[in-house]
């Protein structure tokens, strides 16, 4: 019987900003097990003033 999930390694993100990006936060992030199914992936990318800016997909784990 096969493993019920993978390990998923994400596209690194590169935002820029005006005032500079403070930090970019993946959840879940980089490297984490995956079940098998579609799990949401978003990244929020937070300015040097506080402003955020967000990022949404779907990452989907089959058996094929």
């Amino acid at each position: 019987m096969g493993k019920n999930y993978s390990t998923v390694t994400l596209p690194s993100s590169s935002p820029t900003d005006n005032v500079g990006v403070a930090s970019v936060v993946s959840t879940p992030a980089s490297g984490t097990q995956f079940n098998m199914g579609t799990t949401t992936v978003t990244y929020v990318a937070t300015d040097h003033s506080g402003n955020t800016a967000n990022c949404t997909f779907n990452v989907t784990v089959s058996s094929e």
